[in-house]
């Protein structure tokens, strides 16, 4: 999912997790705290295809681009996230749950896949105890 750059993902980019882009090439930050004069931060990318040279690029730390070796425009910073996986069959039975006991439809897949592990494991031990009380009845 393409989403604007923004410097709290740079954990994840660093880890590799997220990809950045200049426009639509690809982009390797060598530097997050380049000084400049204004005293602000800049972050400093190398950007190029695969194979090919790579142009050095400026950018303010909200992903804008300041300056370009190959004086070509529209290369501000965006972030690739991956695709979040789709939600599984019981995760979309607790969202219409969710939807149909508060009447909100704007329940967010967020917010399930934060309940989802907690309404399963409750629903474990419920099995588990009626399990148990079906096998050694007293």
């Amino acid at each position: 999912m393409k989403r604007p750059f923004d410097i709290k993902y740079r954990q994840k980019i660093e880890s590799g997790e997220y990809k950045v882009f200049a426009g639509d090439i690809p982009a390797r930050i060598v530097c997050w705290d380049a000084r400049s004069a204004s005293g602000n931060d800049h972050i400093v990318a190398m950007v190029g295809q695969e194979g090919q040279p790579e142009n050095i690029l400026r950018f303010y730390n909200n992903g804008s681009l300041i300056s370009d070796s190959s004086n070509r425009k529209n290369k501000d910073l965006c972030v690739i996230t991956p695709e979040p996986e789709p939600l599984t069959e019981f995760e979309n039975v607790l969202l219409d749950a969710f939807i149909a006991r508060t009447g909100e439809i704007t329940v967010s897949e967020r917010y399930v896949r934060i309940w989802a592990p907690k309404v399963l494991e409750a629903a474990k031990k419920e099995i588990l105890k009626t399990m148990h009380r079906c096998i050694w009845p007293r």
